[in-house]
């Protein structure tokens, strides 16, 4: 599941319109930001008596540079539908980040900065004129990134929001208290603020010192409830619950495998593995006409499930356990789900399917190895290079991937889909180059994908010009390939499985 805890609390949303000024048609699209890099604008000439009254010194506020941004910039790339490449783009906010990092362009090219000082809030302040909100959003600053020399001897200095609303500053080994007018003059570079509430909600906070008792109580064992009474929470939502103004939603559904049991990690995989290896060696059985999977390990009797596994560790190494009560009203309050029990098990059937995906590999890479050097057949046969590329991420899946992604793997790359390479005349595409589009392959590789696979069409070349004896596959492969062929089905269902869920 693609997930980051550092976007979940960065991540704010943009509204960008654009305008084609040749038809004024308007189009709007979302934009996620994690940062907002904002330029300097320049400063408005003032007369002499206002500027010696305002004692003002190259100097803008960050209202003034976020003005500068929302104005309106001709963009000259997007293609509209009337096949104009002019358009107005101007950017709103939609929504807001929990912890908002804006930088401030100082470097105009590799050899100049922008030495503007830039003013901005340092106590809690409203961004509702900042953000053009029609609520109120406050935020504080708690983080400032100070650039301290020129390009070729860059420096940084840290200034961090401490106890009581002090700063303190570090530069290096150099750390020290700074007073408020220090980071007022400072000439800062990354600015960090952090949403808080805009008032004092009795309710949030009762709750979160409540959820950090009951936890304590539990992780203590002076609390004592069954184990169908309690439940998971993850570790990284239960910091962002604590010190976060809006927590994002409760992530748990990348847990949960498609018969609602915990999903196993690629641990539980190769130590059932190993256990099957071992029963089928102590059979002495052939382990390249017969495989055996966790479901034959075990007796008929047997649940559909592992008791202790390392999934489960990683569980509790990532989790705290709460009443399930409170996470059931946590799920309804801010979403997400679905709640896992403490007393869950490791899903024993994901663990064979995926024993079955690994023999599936296994078998076709035996017979792509059995095949690829033959010589006597000059023939070659074009593939789309887009197919070959997903074949390859799937039947030659590492163990990085396995660990880091998925159990299964990648999925199996479907019906070559060589069409794409064809015009209407049934031709190869002028456009289309072997090595960018197409690769070359030979005819006993060829035959071995087309019986596997299917799909198509043929795409020969005959080098020579000579007639050669089709390819034929022994007994032994078609037997080989028609195991492959059920395997694959397998595969199949269970990937449609993972989607659905």
């Amino acid at each position: 599941m693609e997930y980051s805890f550092i976007q979940s609390i960065f991540s704010g949303e943009l509204i960008s319109t654009l305008q084609c000024l040749n038809c004024k048609k308007i189009t709007k699209s979302v934009e996620q930001f994690s940062a907002l890099s904002l330029e300097l604008p320049e400063i408005k000439q003032q007369g002499f008596f206002k500027q010696f009254v305002n004692n003002q010194k190259h100097s803008i506020t960050l209202q003034e540079c976020l003005d500068y941004f929302y104005e309106p910039v001709i963009d000259s790339l997007t293609l509209c539908s009337c096949g104009a490449r002019s358009g107005k783009r101007q950017y709103s906010f939609q929504q807001q980040s929990n912890l908002l990092c804006i930088h401030l362009q100082r470097f105009l090219n590799k050899n100049q900065k922008d030495k503007k000082h830039v003013s901005f809030p340092i106590k809690d302040h409203n961004f509702q004129e900042y953000f053009n909100l029609e609520c109120e959003q406050n935020y504080r600053l708690f983080g400032i990134v100070v650039h301290l020399h020129d390009l070729g001897g860059d420096h940084f200095e840290t200034i961090l929001k401490f106890q009581n609303s002090q700063f303190i500053s570090i530069k290096d080994e150099i750390i020290e208290i700074v007073s408020q007018k220090y980071v007022e003059e400072c000439e800062a570079l990354l600015l960090f603020y952090e949403k808080v509430d805009n008032q004092i909600d009795l309710f949030k906070t009762s709750l979160r010192k409540n959820l950090q008792n009951q936890h304590k109580m539990i992780a203590n064992q002076e609390l004592q409830l069954k184990d169908d009474e309690l439940c998971y929470l993850p570790h990284f939502w239960y910091e962002q619950f604590l010190y976060l103004a809006k927590p994002p939603q409760i992530i748990t559904s990348h847990l949960i495998c498609p018969h609602n049991l915990l999903k196993p990690d690629y641990w539980d995989y190769r130590i059932e593995y190993e256990n099957a290896k071992s029963v089928q060696q102590n059979s002495q059985l052939d382990s390249n006409t017969s495989f055996i999977t966790i479901g034959e390990v075990q007796n008929s009797n047997s649940p559909a499930y592992i008791f202790e596994s390392s999934a489960q560790k990683q569980l509790q190494l990532t989790s705290i356990i709460i009443p399930k009560a409170v996470c059931e009203f946590l799920i309804e309050k801010y979403g997400g789900g679905p709640i896992i029990e403490k007393n869950i098990k490791t899903c024993s059937a994901c663990i064979e399917y995926a024993q079955q995906m690994s023999r599936r590999r296994k078998l076709e890479r035996q017979l792509i190895i059995k095949y690829e050097n033959l010589q006597g057949y000059e023939r070659i046969f074009v593939v789309h290079e887009e197919w070959l590329k997903k074949w390859q991420n799937y039947l030659y899946n590492s163990k990085s991937i396995l660990q880091k992604h998925s159990l299964f793997g990648y999925p199996p790359p479907g019906e070559i889909s060589n069409y794409l390479l064809l015009d209407k005349d049934q031709q190869i595409i002028q456009q289309k180059k072997e090595g960018q589009h197409f690769l070359m392959i030979t005819a006993p590789i060829w035959h071995i994908l087309q019986e596997i696979y299917g799909g198509g069409p043929t795409i020969s070349i005959n080098p020579f010009q000579q007639q050669y004896e089709p390819f034929k596959l022994q007994i032994d492969d078609y037997l080989q390939i028609k195991e492959l062929k059920t395997l694959y089905q397998n595969c199949i269902n269970q990937y449609k499985s993972e989607n659905q869920q």
